[in-house]
């Protein structure tokens, strides 16, 4: 097998990984994306009062050594749902721009059929996680259907170039 005929193969399995692992992402994104909006067209906004703050701190060491400190914070709100009940609940997730006072007012988004669902009412409160995997899988899809079937036509078209110029023996004896 020939360098070339190793570098397309390799090319071609390389797509073949960004292709699937960007329908996965890409399928993920759009689950994301429909809860959002489900839960926007069935949620209820409301005033809540932040009433603790848990901030959580994670460290990351990079190939280098280096370690990198990220705080994230995760507030527990409390609020009165449509029917004036009292509720106490958190986000599913943290995040650093969570990082609010104890007796703030925070406008949040709560699921009347389950009013421990909520949500910042902020865009990525809400779209957040949709907004930053669907593109992802989309750049994947992207690299799959279009870069990598273009660098296999450059490789597929030196290797012919190459074969052009290489000299022809010939075994005729005259």
């Amino acid at each position: 097998m020939s360098a070339t005929d190793q570098q397309l193969r390799t090319v071609r399995r390389i797509r073949w990984v960004f292709g699937v692992v960007g329908v996965v992402v890409t399928l993920v994104g759009v689950v994301l994306l429909a809860r959002a909006i489900v839960f926007v067209s069935t949620a209820i906004p409301v005033q809540a009062e932040v009433v603790s703050v848990e901030a959580l701190t994670e460290r990351h060491r990079d190939s280098d050594g280096r370690t990198s400190t990220m705080r994230t914070y995760l507030p527990m709100f409390e609020f009165h749902d449509a029917e004036g009940r009292m509720h106490t609940a958190t986000t599913n997730h943290s995040s650093s721009d969570y990082n609010y006072s104890v007796g703030q007012t925070v406008t949040i988004r709560y699921n009347p059929a389950n009013p421990e669902t909520i949500r910042v009412d902020s865009f990525f409160g809400i779209w957040g996680a949709a907004v930053i995997v669907l593109p992802l899988g989309m750049a994947a899809l992207v690299v799959a259907g279009v870069v990598m079937p273009r660098m296999v036509r450059q490789l597929q078209l030196r290797h012919a170039e190459r074969q052009r110029q290489a000299p022809v023996t010939s075994d005729l004896a005259g």
